[in-house]
């Protein structure tokens, strides 16, 4: 998958495995649409050196901003972490 650039997650995904998107180099955006986070600290890591795609944009529902960035204080993509208005494909 590695030239998987984009991918929306549902709001009917509860949880997903480890490493998900291990091998996606190139994921620019990932929408999830949920208002509760999901994942862990690998969740976007893009090899099993934990590093995660140099672009990438993770777009949440503006209203659920605040959560996720507080549930995902500790990992290191929080910053990558932008509510959905400022989506623009």
């Amino acid at each position: 998958m590695s030239n998987l650039e984009e991918v929306w997650i549902p709001s009917t995904v509860k949880g997903c495995g480890r490493r998900m998107f291990l091998g996606c180099e190139n994921l620019k955006n990932v929408i999830m649409l949920g208002d509760t986070p999901i994942g862990d600290d690998t969740l976007f890591n893009k090899d099993t050196a934990m590093r995660i795609p140099t672009k990438l944009c993770i777009y949440v529902p503006d209203k659920a901003l605040n959560t996720y960035k507080k549930t995902w204080m500790n990992y290191k993509y929080v910053d990558r972490v932008h509510p959905m208005s400022e989506y623009h494909s």
